[in-house]
């Protein structure tokens, strides 16, 4: 790679529109990304540089740890002789469903557009890398995005708070262990985030576990297969994009149900967003499957598509179905005898002792296999609770069940009608709807399991 000034000063012009020696907005967490992003700036050519700005984001989430990378941020820009804006953000209480990753997202970039305009910038710089692509793109692959979600970062985009300002992202085709042989070439220092070895973050056991094993299996060239199909997946969805908005901009001229499904969704998941509503597959699915019915969303909010030539129509919002008592309905389930049958309200348990399969099978759904050993001689079924944890597969420790719904996009509306499994010590070890609780799955040497399965009843 040739030296990192070089690199960003083409790619700012060539790929995000940005002419030499124009003043940047440079968002710096003090990690090596943003860091060797800084540096490069600073150490242009003279007749390429420019009076940047740095700005710093504190979350307030990591303690004395988030006060020393304001400090380190603070003491760099002043060293370069660059401004340097610190804010420290209170995320507060979520009442919306969204999760705090996403809160955090959302008010970081309310601060960047803000502070930009204050300052007379029209551009963010902000360090997202090669590596950063690759695993979002397998982060949004397993959460089943498509197509303009698989796409990735781009090379410049619209501020999601304010649309007259640019996000750039000069570093998109740097490898971080490129960015960071730089930086140590020059000597330079940058702070290390400890949460980035925390397995139980998504993007963490992407990281460190996902991706390893895929450049083991595929080589170290999976890294390129990722990001090209990502770009040529990207170039579809855009397609489609451009394809709905041109309907759209037509005040639906056409039967709706007459056009392509992708352009369906795409009309679809517009309109949600302009609405104010988390596009969710289910929630778009359901919507275009069934005009006319009363479709709940994330955030408890009902929709109403109206079939016919007027196309897609979200005409009311409804008050959200109240959520059942989770007080009422817990079962106690004796685990006797070889097999058992447990009617409910809203559906019917099944399960069955026996041996576990001996190979992986396709993943059917109401149905897990259980440690019996684990599981004990009596279970209790009961509803979701407001601070109910478990241990989700893969992970080393326990997070909170209404972040994992809010990742699988279950709305708020149906979270309290969820059933939830435990074992006589409190633990989770079943959740509707998603996999079970990693100390009850069926693993290597297992003699003994459960195959429980869970029949919802129809809403039709």
């Amino acid at each position: 790679m040739d030296a990192l000034p070089g690199v960003v000063r083409r790619n700012l012009a060539d790929n995000c529109a940005v002419p030499p020696g124009v003043p940047l907005l440079v968002a710096v967490s003090g990690g090596s990304d943003s860091v060797g992003l800084l540096q490069a700036l600073a150490l242009q050519p003279a007749r390429y540089r420019a009076a940047h700005v740095v700005a710093h984001v504190d979350h307030g989430l990591r303690g004395k740890d988030s006060e020393a990378d304001a400090t380190f941020v603070s003491g760099l820009a002043g060293r370069l002789g660059l401004e340097c804006v610190i804010a420290r953000l209170d995320l507060g209480n979520d009442h919306t469903g969204e999760s705090l990753e996403m809160r955090a997202r959302r008010r970081r970039h309310a601060f960047l557009a803000q502070t930009a305009r204050e300052r007379g910038l029209t551009t963010v710089a902000l360090a997202h890398q090669a590596d950063d692509q690759v695993e979002l793109f397998l982060l949004r692959l397993l959460r089943g995005s498509g197509g303009s979600g698989l796409s990735g970062m781009r090379w410049r985009a619209p501020s999601p708070s304010d649309s007259g300002i640019a996000l750039v992202r000069p570093l998109l085709a740097v490898k971080r262990d490129e960015i960071r042989g730089w930086l140590e070439r020059i000597r330079a220092t940058w702070r290390e985030d400890g949460s980035n070895a925390d397995l139980t973050i998504p993007r963490n056991a992407v990281r460190h576990r996902l991706l390893p094993f895929l450049r083991d299996f595929a080589g170290p060239g999976v890294d390129r297969v990722l990001a090209r199909v990502a770009e040529l997946t990207g170039a579809d969805a855009d397609c489609v994009g451009q394809l709905a908005e041109e309907w759209m901009g037509s005040n639906g001229r056409g039967e709706f149900e007459s056009m392509h499904v992708a352009i369906q969704r795409a009309v679809l998941r517009e309109t949600l967003i302009r609405l104010g509503q988390e596009p969710e597959f289910e929630l778009i699915e359901r919507l275009r499957l069934k005009p006319g019915a009363r479709i709940s969303g994330l955030g408890g909010r009902t929709w109403i598509r109206d079939e016919g030539t007027a196309g897609m129509r979200l005409p009311e919002v409804l008050p959200a179905v109240p959520a059942p008592n989770p007080a009422v309905g817990s079962v106690r389930i004796p685990l006797e005898g070889t097999e058992g049958t447990v009617p409910l309200e809203d559906g019917t348990l099944h399960w069955w002792l026996g041996k576990p399969p001996r190979q992986w099978r396709r993943r059917v759904d109401g149905v897990e296999w259980l440690d019996a050993t684990c599981l004990g001689r009596v279970v209790e079924l009961r509803r979701w609770r407001a601070g109910d944890r478990y241990r989700p597969l893969g992970s080393t420790g326990t997070v909170k069940l209404q972040d994992r719904f809010t990742d699988a996009r279950v709305p708020r509306a149906e979270r309290g009608r969820r059933w939830i499994g435990t074992v006589e010590s409190g633990a989770i070890f079943w959740v509707e709807g998603l996999p079970p609780g990693d100390g009850f799955r069926v693993s290597t040497g297992v003699k003994d399991a459960i195959r429980w399965q869970f029949i919802r009843k129809s809403n039709r």
